[in-house]
């Protein structure tokens, strides 16, 4: 996800570079944003690819760890629980975890590194900025806390 990141923000300067280039015709500035863009597409699907191969690893582990957990457990569970609602509970945690959990942690991740990418590039531009982050981030911790808190 950084890597990804840092390549767009290495293609935003390149553009940047050109726009303020004096011999903006000059095909050098198009065959390298070519190339970073088209290795932007490669690292994003490799990216992709890796993120989603070790999500199924996780989740086959997490489903055998719980369908273990599931057998292990003593006779009386057994006995009090149906086994429709055994088998329902179990496939429709386990569904909700393979089908949601994946998306919307990519989704955080990419999220929060653009994020932390348009941050830095703020600070790099205007340092000042920087030391203002600090009691906004504060803040923003206070206020999420007395919303957590009463929210449940």
């Amino acid at each position: 996800f950084a890597g990804t990141q840092v390549l767009v923000l290495v293609i935003e300067f390149w553009l940047k570079a050109w726009a303020e280039s004096n011999n903006q015709r000059d095909e050098t500035f198009l065959w390298v944003f070519i190339a970073l863009t088209g290795g932007l597409c490669i690292v994003a699907c490799i990216r992709s690819v890796m993120f989603y191969d070790a999500n199924l690893r996780a989740s086959s582990h997490l489903h055998d760890r719980s369908f273990f957990g599931v057998l292990r457990s003593p006779m009386t569970f057994f006995n009090s629980n149906p086994l429709g609602r055994i088998l329902n509970k179990f496939s429709s945690d386990l569904g909700q975890v393979d089908e949601l959990l994946p998306v919307t942690l990519f989704d955080v991740l990419q999220i929060g590194m653009a994020s932390l990418a348009a941050f830095i590039v703020v600070c790099i531009a205007i340092p000042w900025l920087a030391l203002l982050a600090i009691p906004l981030i504060f803040a923003f911790v206070m206020l999420r806390n007395r919303f957590l808190a009463s929210s449940r």
